[in-house]
């Protein structure tokens, strides 16, 4: 490259990070719309791409910085240029798989769902309804199909891809040599178009929806729900196993399958551990992978995160507060341009990465500059942040003891300790989070008080606000009961028939909405009191009671109640019964045939 065209580079790069992000606020590590809206309307092309409607979809970068934006619902593929002007490049808005050899502006895409490009500048179009891949030719905008023959099926390896059949693909991607691989989810596969010849092939995957170890050879593994592929810089292609929520790796010198991200689980369980360690909820984002050996990807619980050379996970954009979901504000086709949803605005604009809210995070990528651009579906925008970001991140886990929630701040890296404050919030599945009430961090850490909540459920999560030092984060969600201690439900039951002078057990239960009660019981007979037991297993007490009096006994139990449950009193009876004995007796024994004999029953005591 001459000393020209790199400094025109570096100027067009210097240009397109100012229209990521506004000038004033041009500070690294704060996230930004660069497209979209808040609607999904078709509305804008030709204009500011922030002020344009759109769905959202799965994005791509050329060697220029413009990126591209599959406009799903819209059936359409979008241009945001260096300047934030937006263009169309495919699709009229029929969902239709028609117009090859033709504009790619007035031909028909169904369901465009990922965008891939190739080092010439030619853009690759999956179409997921279509079930086929399209290409726009850099250098004239003809559209034509290179991957599909529309029928969902499972059909055509080794032979020409257009002539091949892939089942509602999700994932496109390209490596160096320009090969595309496809995520063909409802097959369960990697399949992969050779540049040179065209065929179609099998890489990962054998059609089982299934999860097989690391160490499997990929084309002999099972895959569950293959849902985007990727590369990273060593050439290794990564899969995201949506079923598995875990990121597998095809290690590209021996073919094996091994686990870069996920534990398995569905729920947050923290940054500042092993890739391999932690919950990524339902994903289905790419990973972008930069030249450092750090990869990103969307979780499938409102984050951004990033795995790290050495294998440490972090969050770099989202609180994990999302997803808030779509309101209908009329009715409307998914297809077309016709659809009308409004989606939720995009909460955290213009702040840090990592308290801003993600709803619908489903595909990244990365800049020449080091921005990384978020598409989010349900928020119906595309947002950036500058990468590296000036603070150092954190990892914030909520806890419940008793009443008392407890949100503990600890710095990923670093060794000073977090200042600033928690703001806890209500965490539901669509809907606006609702904030709760804020604390200050003390030594790390801040505390709420669930009496202080209104009575009833609450589903609570905590975000650390970040200070000048440190970025923010958002804790997983804890279920607590707000308002005042609860009153439980009390209850014996006594061994029937029960004896004067025999020991008789009485087993108590402390039971409550609260989990397991603690703390002890009071056992009384009139003013009497006879013992005090500490509840075992959360809720159970025995004790033996005896008395020598039959008849009726007033049996009084005082629970002394904890930090969730009220003090409660109960009074019942134990009714104790004097043992008996029955005799039998003849006044003729033995008696003689036909003589009459009188029988004698005793019972004893007479009373």
């Amino acid at each position: 490259m001459s000393a020209l065209c790199s400094s025109l580079m570096r100027k067009l790069a210097a240009v397109i990070a100012l229209s990521f992000v506004p000038a004033l606020l041009a500070q690294n590590g704060l996230i930004v719309t660069v497209a979209g809206n808040g609607t999904t309307g078709t509305s804008g092309v030709g204009g500011p791409a922030v002020n344009a409607a759109m769905s959202a979809g799965g994005i791509c970068v050329d060697r220029f910085d413009n990126f591209y934006i599959a406009d799903r619902t819209n059936n359409r593929v979008l241009k945001v240029d260096r300047y934030n002007l937006l263009t169309l490049v495919a699709g009229n808005g029929t969902a239709a798989s028609t117009g090859d050899l033709g504009p790619a502006t007035r031909a028909s895409v169904n369901g465009p769902f990922s965008v891939a490009m190739d080092t010439a500048g030619n853009l690759f179009i999956l179409e997921n309804t279509g079930n086929r891949v399209r290409r726009v030719d850099a250098a004239t905008g003809i559209i034509t199909t290179v991957a599909g023959n529309g029928v969902a099926t499972w059909a055509g390896d080794g032979g020409p891809a257009v002539n091949g059949s892939i089942n509602h693909p999700m994932g496109l991607a390209r490596d160096l040599a320009s090969n595309l691989y496809i995520a063909d989810t409802g097959n369960n596969r990697v399949r992969r178009v050779d540049a040179v010849t065209g065929i179609l092939t099998t890489v990962a995957g054998t059609g089982v929806n299934g999860h097989s170890p690391d160490g499997t050879p990929a084309a002999s593994a099972n895959l569950a729900a293959p849902t985007a592929v990727s590369f990273d810089w060593q050439g290794n292609l990564l899969i995201s196993e949506t079923l598995a929520y875990a990121i597998r790796r095809v290690s590209g010198a021996t073919g094996l399958l091994s686990t870069v991200a996920g534990n398995g689980g569905t729920d947050f369980n923290g940054d500042g551990q092993p890739a391999t360690s932690a919950a990524l909820g339902i994903l289905i984002s790419n990973v972008a992978a930069d030249a450092a050996g750090n990869l990103y990807f969307a979780d499938g619980l409102g984050r951004v995160r990033r795995v790290d050379a050495s294998g440490i996970i972090t969050t770099v954009a989202g609180s994990g507060a999302g997803a808030h979901g779509m309101s209908s504000a009329s009715a409307g086709g998914s297809g077309g341009g016709t659809s009308t949803y409004v989606c939720p605005s995009g909460l955290g604009d213009n702040g840090p990465a990592t308290i801003a809210t993600l709803d619908g995070s489903m595909s990244v990528a990365l800049t020449s500059f080091g921005g990384l651009l978020i598409s989010d579906i349900l928020d119906c925008r595309v947002r950036g942040v500058i990468l590296p970001s000036p603070l150092l991140y954190t990892n914030t886990v909520l806890s419940l003891a008793g009443q008392t929630l407890t949100a503990a701040v600890t710095p990923i890296a670093g060794g000073a300790t977090p200042t600033g404050t928690v703001q806890f919030m209500e965490d539901v599945s669509f809907g606006p989070a609702t904030p709760l009430a804020s604390a200050p961090l003390n030594g790390g850490s801040a505390t709420l008080d669930t009496s202080t909540l209104s009575a009833g459920s609450h589903s609570v999560m905590a975000i650390y606000m970040g200070d000048g030092v440190y970025n923010g984060s958002g804790s997983g969600p804890v279920n607590v009961t707000g308002g005042s201690r609860t009153t439980p439900s009390i209850g014996a039951n006594v061994q029937y028939p029960a004896l004067v002078s025999t020991p008789v057990t009485l087993s108590i239960t402390v039971v409550g909405g609260r989990g397991q009660p603690t703390g002890s019981v009071q056992i009384s007979e009139g003013a009497t009191t006879l013992m005090t037991v500490s509840l075992i297993n959360g809720s159970n007490a025995q004790y033996a009671y005896t008395s020598s009096i039959a008849g009726d006994h007033q049996i009084t139990l005082q629970y002394s109640g904890d930090a969730n449950y009220a003090p409660l009193t109960w009074t019942f009876t134990v009714t104790l019964l004097v043992p008996s004995t029955v005799t039998l007796t003849a006044d003729t024994n033995p008696a003689t045939v036909g003589a009459n004999v009188t029988f004698i029953a005793t019972v004893s005591p007479s009373a």
